[in-house]
This record gives structure tokens, C-alpha cells and sequence, in this order.
């Protein structure tokens, strides 16, 4: 079947879940709601939705090809003759007759604009769903899981990525990343997890580069040059507190929001009284208080190469250096 053939079938209206009809704009049979069609997508995403999910266009472009498993899906889906969704699907160079391609922005290869939390779809439309890194990027994560398996048949499959420890990136908001127990809950009584593996490209390797560049970067030049010096054994020498006493008034506020270890927050329930019901003064409160520049320990990182728990490094850093003198001086001789 084509494409917008199946469209006709499987979309619906999401002010009353009515049938839709296509003549240059997509109408509604039951309550004559109307959906337009920017760049050949139809759109069900309109100021008053994108406000309740807190939707804004992206200032990024998010283009990734998509990776061996998916492209597996979706060729077995093609095989079958049924129909797979890829929501949030982002700028891609591949589309298929058999695969609905789902964002909030009109990239030309996307078939459908509309928000996770609301897929404009009937139910069990679809024998694959493809989510790539993306739910971290919505306002609410259980909404948008509980519309992926609507829309998915039984026994479909869902394809389902998202972060743990990664740093805060925006297309444009980032709210929530997932640990293992995380993701299962979120589909917990509506899909059974068949498997869960951390793949290469969530390795812990990219963490350790992602949060070493994202504290590199937070800093000015020379207090820069001066963290890039320092080996990963000094580093663990100098602990959190001494890391954090060496850099804080130099970091970056953003950089530290970006990748900040916890955060702390005050909120209030709304009542008809100016302050709050305790009469705490915020700002006196010591998590809440303006910091005041502490004085940088210069000699820290200097104290911390001193130290004799990192005399083993130092010789092993020293044979190293020698074996790759030698070696230079080998091939040059060669």
C-alpha cells in the first residue's frame, strides 16, 4: 500500500479521534478540525499543543544515519509489507514506503509533524517503532511511552535508545535521562523488555571523554592549558573537592549547569501571600545564598604532584618516555 494511502487509513484527529480526509489540508469528517501540510507533512502540532509540551522549533539539526539494528527493522518490515515509525526521526537521508518518519520540525523527509506525548495515529497502526534519542528531550517521558506502545500492534517491536550519563544537550530542551530501571519502568504493564544491553556507542568511554571536554571547555584558557596537564592520575589525587576547589570560580555557570553533579532547588506551593509560608528569605539560606570568590589554592595541583602516593605513576610515566625515545631514535636511524 502507499505511503499516504496508509496515511489516510491510520491518521486521526486529535480533538476528536475522527477519520481525516486529504484535499491539500487534512480535515476532519466528525468535528471539521484542519491540519496543514508544511513542506508535504501534515501538521498536528499547533500553538496551544506545542505550549502544554513545551515544543519549540529546534536550533539544532539533528541528522544521524540510522544504526545497523534499525535499518534491520526496518527492512523486515518492508518484508512483511507493514509499516514502521520512527518518532523523532530527525534529518535523515534514508525513507521507505513503510516507515512513517515522525518530528516537530518540516526536514524533507518527514511524513508527519506532531508531538510524542499526542501521536495522531489509531491504535496497533504499526509493526515497528523506532525512538532514537529522544525522550530525554520531552516534557513528560511516561505520556510519550505510553503513546509509543498504543500505536505499536501486538507482538510489534520497539526499538527504543535513550541516554544515561551524558551531559546536558539541548534540540532544543533536555529533562530527564534514564538509568536501566528507568527505562523499564517507563513501559512497565504495557510492553515486555525482551532484551537490554548497553551498545558500543554508550560505552563508558564516552562518558569519560563527554565529561572531561564539557569541564575542559567551562574553563578560561590558561586555567584550560592547566587541567589539560594534569594526568588522570593526578586528577584522582586531587579528589572532587580538590578538583572542584582548583576551578570553581573560574568554571563556566553554563558548563557547570550542563554537567553538574546534582542540583538543588527550592519551590513553593502558590498561595495569596507575598512570601512563602515559613518566611524563610531564600537568599539566607545556605544552598541559596550568593557565593562569595573564594581564594584559588595556586600551589594545589603542584602539592598534589609532590605527593609520594603518586611516585609509581612518575617512574612509570618516566620508562614509558624512555621507551618512546628509544623508539623514535630507532626509526630515525632506520
Amino acid at each position: 500500500m502507499h505511503k499516504q494511502a496508509w496515511l489516510r487509513q491510520h491518521l486521526k484527529c486529535l480533538a476528536c479521534g475522527g477519520a481525516l480526509a486529504a484535499a491539500g489540508e487534512w480535515r476532519c469528517g466528525s468535528c471539521g478540525a484542519t491540519y496543514a501540510v508544511i513542506n508535504n507533512a501534515v501538521s498536528f502540532i499547533d500553538a496551544e499543543l506545542a505550549a502544554q509540551t513545551k515544543v519549540d522549533a529546534p536550533n539544532k539539526v539533528s541528522d544521524h544515519a540510522y544504526n545497523t539494528t534499525a535499518r534491520a527493522i526496518i527492512t523486515a518490515v518492508e518484508a512483511q509489507g507493514g509499516m514502521a515509525l520512527d518518532c523523532g526521526a530527525g534529518l535523515r537521508d534514508f525513507r521507505s514506503e513503510h516507515l512513517v518518519q515522525v518530528e516537530i520540525s518540516a526536514y524533507d523527509n518527514i511524513d508527519v509533524l506532531a508531538v510524542n506525548q499526542a501521536l495522531p495515529f489509531a491504535d496497533a497502526s504499526f509493526d515497528a517503532v523506532i525512538s532514537l534519542d529522544v525522550l530525554e528531550h520531552v516534557s513528560d517521558p511516561f505520556a510519550s511511552a505510553r503513546e509509543l506502545a498504543r500505536v505499536l500492534k501486538p507482538g510489534g517491536v520497539l526499538f527504543i535508545d535513550v541516554p544515561f550519563l551524558q551531559v546536558e544537550h539541548g534540540y532544543p530542551h533536555h529533562y530527564f535521562n534514564m538509568t536501566r530501571m528507568g527505562m523499564r519502568q517507563l513501559f512497565e504493564g504495557m510492553l515486555e523488555c525482551q532484551a537490554h544491553v548497553v551498545p558500543r556507542s554508550g560505552h563508558p568511554g564516552h562518558v569519560v571523554w563527554s565529561m572531561l571536554q564539557g569541564f575542559r571547555v567551562g574553563l578560561p584558557r590558561p586555567e584550560r592549558a592547566e587541567f589539560e596537564s594534569l594526568t588522570v592520575g593526578e586528577l584522582m589525587a586531587l579528589g572532587p573537592n580538590g578538583i572542584r576547589d582548583m576551578y570553581e570560580n573560574a568554571f563556566n555557570e553554563e558548563a557547570a549547569w550542563r554537567m553538574a553533579s546534582t542540583t538543588q532547588a527550592l519551590f513553593t506551593k502558590p498561595w495569596d501571600q507575598a512570601a512563602n509560608r515559613l518566611g524563610l528569605a531564600v537568599n539566607e539560606l545556605a544552598a541559596f545564598r550568593p557565593r562569595k570568590a573564594k581564594a584559588r589554592p595556586a600551589a594545589l595541583a603542584q602539592r598534589v604532584r609532590a605527593s609520594p602516593a603518586l611516585a609509581p605513576l612518575k617512574r612509570a610515566r618516566l620508562i614509558l618516555s624512555k621507551m618512546f625515545a628509544g623508539a623514535r631514535r630507532s626509526f630515525r636511524a632506520e
